[in-house]
């Protein structure tokens, strides 16, 4: 397990080189005769990444392109959010002077009325 972790951790690295030697030594005795047996085994690993860069450059420029399609969603969602409230508030503001002026016409009405009733009582 060391062996993998070592051989994935120099081929993040770009290195990817690695050996491991091992030897098993069996020995068996029946009556007189003794037999030794010795095994040596040798495990050769490397890892390579190749094409690490062009998949890197790749990945960059879809993640460029990603970034672009947002902030160009992102500006034309502002953009109708800011126009939808420009919207609303143009609405109220004209519904707003549209109420001052029937205000105003009421006041200046009633003002009239209880002017000329003064002047009527005057007259009298």
């Amino acid at each position: 397990m060391s062996s993998i972790i070592h051989a994935v951790s120099h081929a993040l690295t770009g290195h990817g080189e690695n050996s491991d030697k091992k030897s098993n030594v069996h020995t068996v005795i029946c009556d007189d005769v003794k037999v030794k047996s010795v095994v040596n085994s040798e495990t050769q690993s490397k890892a390579t990444i190749r094409h690490s860069q062009n998949k890197i450059n790749e990945l960059m420029a879809k993640l460029s392109s990603a970034h672009i399609q947002i902030d160009e969603y992102s500006r034309n969602r502002n953009n109708e959010i800011s126009e939808a409230v420009k919207n609303s508030i143009e609405k109220i503001v004209h519904e707003t002077q549209i109420q001052q002026q029937q205000l105003f016409n009421h006041t200046q009405k009633q003002s009239a009325e209880i002017e000329n009733g003064y002047t009527e009582k005057l007259v009298l």
